[in-house]
């Protein structure tokens, strides 16, 4: 597949090593290989955990023996190292494998905002998390295999028609062609109301030898596109740009409640 209208530099992956991370990790390098781009890891240790740690209420509860113990900081932070390392290593194992140029840094900070802020020009992240407390802290590091939701092959994509949607459109494409998957275009009620859209949509796709399935969102928020996977269920959601604190609540709670991973383009 051609990929004449997409430039990226970096694709910049945040995970951590649950499954759903293993599908993150896949997709990013999926991206990687079509966009012909670098692979960036960052792995943040989030702040609020630390916080939540500090406070003398909070305790843990271990999945195997469901006892309840209290959470001190410096198990926490030792947790988030061993996760760390393990997403680490399964990273340069793939992109040693797809001979790409790849880096890892560990950060603290907001995971969304961390990655948002480390983002630069035309640069494409990729978040796949637990979105569980208890969940990132016992998450199996021999969990990070072939991820779970491979089998599911569908690529959606929110498409509002700004420029930003359209590059994800782009990525979308590449990945529903590295995946051999079915595209799904989520069209916001705003960007369907011009006459002719959905027209060039389809001329576009027919310019890179592609098909979609198309659906109409009522509204360009967590609730409606959370609606959407639900009945689709993607291998991963893709959404373009980042206007305003509004969109990052969105994909704040989209990289949080979804069971895909979620791709941001710039």
């Amino acid at each position: 597949m051609e990929n004449d209208n997409v430039t990226t530099a970096r694709v910049i992956i945040s995970c951590d090593a649950s499954p759903l991370g293993a599908m993150a990790i896949d997709a990013a390098v999926a991206l990687a290989r079509e966009l012909d781009a670098e692979l960036t890891g960052i792995f943040v240790e989030d702040i609020n955990l630390f916080r939540t740690a500090a406070l003398p209420f909070t305790h843990e509860v271990a999945w195997s023996s469901a006892l309840t113990t209290r959470l001190q900081a410096d198990e926490l932070q030792r947790a988030l190292e061993r996760q760390a390392q393990a997403v680490r290593d399964v990273l340069a194992r793939a992109a040693s494998a797809l001979r790409r140029q790849w880096s890892f840094q560990v950060v603290r900070g907001v995971p969304l905002g961390s990655v948002i802020d480390a983002m630069q020009g035309l640069d494409v992240a990729v978040f796949g998390h637990a979105g569980k407390f208890s969940a990132s802290l016992s998450a199996s590091l021999s969990a990070m295999g072939p991820a779970p939701g491979a089998a599911r092959r569908a690529v959606m994509v929110v498409f509002d028609g700004t420029p930003a949607a359209q590059r994800a459109l782009d990525a979308a494409m590449a990945l529903a062609h590295d995946m051999h998957g079915k595209l799904v275009i989520a069209v916001t009620d705003a960007a369907g109301g011009p006459p002719g859209l959905r027209a060039q949509l389809q001329q576009r796709l027919k310019t890179h030898h592609a098909h979609a399935l198309f659906l109409t969102l009522k509204r360009r928020d967590a609730a409606a596109v959370s609606h959407a996977a639900e009945t689709y269920a993607p291998s991963v959601l893709l959404w373009g740009g980042m206007a305003g604190d509004a969109d990052r609540a969105t994909v704040a709670t989209l990289v949080d409640a979804l069971r895909c991973p979620v791709i941001l383009v710039a």
